[in-house]
């Protein structure tokens, strides 16, 4: 008899939903916010891409196969490099399988829709599918993983509770018990140790001692407490490797009062050593021998084709973690909204707030604990229409007219209700609903194509993205009596996630790429954005423009920096930390936004939705906050401005300053920095005195010049800030003013 258990996940969240529905699928990423990324692990390879949410691998014949969330059961065949797998499509059995178990030639897989499923191994593909039990009492409650017991039967989890199943190879079922939260827990996945149970559930892995000789009453209890929220499970028969959504683990249960120990939580391409790329979903585990697979999905099933398999050693010895963070360095700001669709910030007499597009609740306004420093939804609990708009379906991305205080939102559920405009009192920084209803909701152009992004043009004009079509239009006098106008669309012309204006021109976040409209103003419905960066920024979901100098780009798992003056773009960071919990890695960013200050922030949702509340905001802070001035000086006189850089690195550095982009003369001194360490802490300031000597003449006008702050620990940390000088041509002044009557 040959047993093994190899973790998977889910790809049906919702029951009943049918295979059309994967894109609502995200419980693989449940509750990432919690995930631990210790202070070790070894370093793994990527051994293939191109599939969707893998979410179990199992050996067969030494070769593996692999749960894909749309093609189903499938072989792994060698590729073009060595140590390298590429899916085979024609070996593939459909079904929205979970966990995979084999029984010498006998093939068992959990299947969400259908229960349990087994097919017959001939040495080289799959037949004879048969349905062993269709777990009809249950079915709705997500069968995932699987495990052969040494008795020869099958065990069978559940992803909605914590029920845990025995059945039979003729279909016999008998429930043996729950993992330790009982029904209203879930188990991801099962591995055997002898006649004992492993569990991949809730926040540790749980055992269940001597599961063979349960009926119904037996519960799981913690073990490897070092693991925090496993997704996956395997034994090679020595240590068993826990998955969680950044991490593998490995633990011995030989010795359980040991802790577990990080293996590995990031890995390089084939024939690469950098650069290291973090794992981000990690949801199905397969060994054989040494040779242990991880599946992931950075995505979590949302992007056609962009999970992954790692291949490790099981016999490495662990090494340094991975460490990822690049220029910006990101701390948890706030936790309690869902699938954040967009993020601006709105000034006003109290000092101005953020507001989010927050998939239930609407357009809601952020407050921050002056304590922590972390945001979350006002009155959650009793939301109010002066700091909510929740009639809506699914809010996407907002935008703001700054000069007339309105703000305009589009509602991007497929049963949505158009194109929505709020009146906001910048006195009392809230909203008042606009009387007349949707601004713009005819079904033709609007509902039926499903707006979801929006940017206020230079040309005071409503840009409008559709995520149906990719389309862009514009919405002129959107402030009285709309009109539609036809612009373009996004470079695939299949679908649009948000907008940014840098200039004149429009930035379009599309269904897979980064695209440009030049002079959108000019548009009349023929501009198709040009394609940027293809193959470096995949599948953007957010952007945000910091008015000067930088584009901001939001994907799957990075949030990248982007100059459109040069198209250089770089990862500005992809982790960030709670506080307690270091480097856990962005998922699925869909709103980013800067405050006055200079510090970008970034939401996303682990879950994309599926589990209410777990979206996040990342403060996403440069090396140094930029600093933006401006002035006025007489001719032949110089101008001084004070600069307070503050240093956001965490440790003490000096820095270097340059000058760039000016005419006139421009000369400074800089002092060294340091940083008060802390969430939201204080930051120390760094203060730089900037000379801009005004030349003689009346052109030019004005002068800008950017100033450079550069690390000299890490020589590419650097903050850029912009000072505009304005030359006054002539003195001025100003009357007297006399007491007494005019004689």
């Amino acid at each position: 008899m040959n047993y093994q258990s190899n973790a998977g996940q889910s790809t049906r969240m919702f029951p009943g939903a049918g295979r059309s529905g994967w894109i609502c699928f995200a419980l693989i990423a449940f509750l990432v916010f919690f995930a631990i990324q210790p202070s070790y692990g070894a370093v793994a390879t990527r051994a293939a891409i191109g599939l969707v949410a893998p979410a179990g691998i199992v050996f067969l014949g030494g070769t593996p196969w692999v749960t894909d969330h749309l093609q189903g059961l499938c072989r792994l065949d060698p590729g073009g490099i060595a140590g390298t797998f590429v899916l085979n499509v024609g070996t593939c059995q459909l079904g929205a399988f979970g966990q995979v178990a084999v029984n010498g030639a006998t093939v068992y897989a959990a299947d969400n829709d259908a229960g349990l499923i087994s097919f017959n191994f001939n040495g080289a593909t799959l037949d004879t599918r048969t349905v062993v039990n269709p777990l009809t009492a249950r079915i709705a409650d997500l069968p995932n993983g699987v495990a052969i017991g040494p008795d020869n039967n099958i065990y069978v989890s559940y992803i909605r509770n914590g029920f845990i199943e025995q059945v039979t190879p003729a279909g016999l079922l008998t429930t043996i018990g729950t993992d330790s939260a009982g029904a209203g827990g879930g188990v991801m996945a099962l591995a055997f140790v002898g006649n004992d149970l492993y569990l991949a559930a809730g926040e540790t892995p749980e055992l269940i001692a001597n599961a063979t000789a349960c009926v119904g009453a037996c519960q799981g209890g913690a073990v490897a407490t070092t693991v925090s929220l496993p997704q996956a499970v395997v034994f090679d028969g020595t240590n068993l490797f826990f998955g969680t959504v950044s991490a593998v683990y490995q633990f011995n249960p030989a010795t359980p009062a040991t802790p577990a120990i990080l293996f590995a939580n990031g890995g390089t391409a084939p024939g690469t050593t950098t650069p290291v790329l973090p794992f981000l979903n990690g949801s199905a585990l397969g060994v054989n021998g040494t040779l242990l697979l991880l599946g992931d999905d950075p995505t979590a099933g949302a992007g056609l084709g962009q999970g992954r398999i790692w291949s490790m050693d099981t016999t490495a010895l662990p090494g340094p973690s991975l460490t990822n963070m690049v220029l910006g360095t990101a701390a948890h700001a706030a936790g309690n909204f869902t699938a954040p669709a967009g993020l601006i910030w709105v000034p006003g007499a109290l000092g101005g707030h953020f507001w989010v597009s927050d998939h239930l609740n609407g357009f809601c306004r952020l407050v921050k604990d002056p304590v922590t420093g972390i945001f979350s939804v006002e009155d959650i609990t009793g939301l109010t229409s002066t700091i909510a708009y929740r009639n809506v379906v699914s809010a996407g991305q907002a935008t703001f007219d700054p000069v007339r205080n309105l703000i305009y939102l589009t509602d991007n559920a497929t049963n949505n209700t158009g194109i929505h405009r709020l009146v906001f009192n910048p006195a009392t920084e809230e909203i008042n609903l606009d009387t007349s209803g949707p601004l713009v909701n005819d079904p033709v152009t609007i509902i039926n194509n499903q707006p979801t992004a929006a940017a206020f043009g230079p040309d005071n004009k409503v840009y409008v993205g559709f995520g149906r079509t990719g389309a862009i239009s514009r919405i002129a006098n959107p402030h009285g009596t709309p009109t539609m106008e036809n612009v373009g669309t996004e470079p695939g012309a299949i679908a649009t996630t948000q907008l940014a204006f840098v200039n004149n021109n429009l930035f379009v976040a599309g269904s897979n790429n980064l695209g440009r409209i030049n002079n959108a103003a000019a548009c009349t419905g023929t501009c198709n954005a040009v394609t940027l960066l293809p193959t470096t920024i995949v599948t953007p979901g957010a952007l945000a423009y910091d008015g000067a100098r930088f584009l901001y780009i939001g994907t799957a798992d990075t949030v990248w920096r982007f100059n459109p003056a040069d198209g250089v773009a770089e990862t500005y960071s992809n982790q960030g930390t709670t506080g307690v919990l270091p480097n856990s890695p962005f998922q699925n960013i869909s709103a980013l936004a800067l405050d006055p200050e200079g510090t970008l922030y970034g939401g996303d949702d682990p879950t994309l939705g599926a589990a209410a509340g777990q979206g996040r905001l990342w403060a996403i802070r440069p090396y140094l906050l930029p600093i933006k001035d401006g002035k006025i000086g007489e001719v032949g006189t110089q101008v001084t401005y004070t600069l307070n850089f503050k240093n956001t690195s965490g440790v003490a550095d000096s820095f270097t300053l340059n000058h760039l982009g000016h005419n006139w003369t421009t000369t400074g001194t800089f002092a060294n920095g340091t940083l008060n360490t802390g969430l939201m802490a204080v930051d120390a300031v760094t203060t730089a005195t900037i000379l801009v000597t005004v030349p003689a003449g009346i052109f030019p006008l004005s002068d800008t010049a950017e100033i450079s702050a550069t690390s000299v620990t890490t020589l590419t940390s650097k903050t850029f800030s912009l000072l505009t000088t304005t030359k006054q041509l002539f003195p001025l002044h100003l009357p007297g003013i006399f007491k007494g009557a005019v004689k």
